[in-house]
C-alpha cells in the first residue's frame, strides 16, 4: 500500500478510491483521526492525504503533525473544502505539509491521482536506509505555534468552531 486518504466525506473517499483503482493505483481510506493513524501505522504509506476538518480531532493539521513526527519522510497533503488558492501558499510555508489542495478545485481529482501515482513509483524504489536515517535525524521540527496560528486563522476565516 502506498497511499492513504483520511477523509470523513464518504463520497470523496469512494470517488477517489474508485478513480485510483481504475488507474491501477492502490488507495486505502479512513474516515477519522483514530482509524487514519492506525492505518498509517499498519500500512506505512509513502503518501498521506488528510482532510482539514476531521471528526475526533481538533483539526487535520494535528493529525498530519503526528504523522510527520512518526515518519518525517512521508509525503503529506492537506485536502480541504475550507481552503482556497490564496491559503495554499501560507499553509505550505508553515512546513508541515508538502502540498495543500482545495477540495473544490476543478482539477482536484487529477492532482491527487498524480500524487498517488508518484507514491506508487516511490514505493517501487528500493529504500536507501542510510538516506532514510539521515532524513529522520535532519527532519525539521514543525513550529507548533505556527500550526496553531494557521489553524486559528483558517477557522476564523471559514466560521468553523
Amino acid at each position: 500500500m502506498y497511499a492513504l486518504l483520511i477523509d470523513d466525506d464518504a463520497g470523496i473517499a469512494t470517488s477517489l478510491s474508485r478513480a485510483a483503482g481504475l488507474a491501477g493505483l492502490e488507495l486505502v481510506t479512513a474516515a477519522n483521526w483514530e482509524d487514519g493513524l492506525a492505518k498509517f501505522q499498519v500500512h506505512a504509506p509513502k503518501l498521506v492525504i488528510a482532510d482539514y476538518n476531521l471528526p475526533g480531532s481538533a483539526h487535520g493539521l494535528l493529525l498530519l503533525a503526528e504523522i510527520r513526527r512518526l515518519t518525517p519522510t512521508v509525503r503529506l497533503i492537506l485536502l480541504s473544502a475550507y481552503i482556497d488558492e490564496k491559503d495554499v501558499t501560507e499553509i505550505e510555508a508553515v512546513g508541515l505539509v508538502d502540498r495543500a489542495i482545495p477540495k473544490l478545485g476543478s482539477d482536484t481529482t487529477e492532482l491527487l491521482l498524480a500524487e498517488i501515482a508518484d507514491a506508487k513509483a516511490r514505493s517501487e524504489v528500493r529504500t536507501d536506509w542510510a538516506k532514510y536515517a539521515q532524513s529522520r535525524r535532519g527532519a525539521r521540527a514543525v513550529d507548533q505555534t505556527n500550526v496553531e496560528a494557521l489553524d486559528a486563522r483558517l477557522k476564523k476565516a471559514r466560521g468553523i468552531k
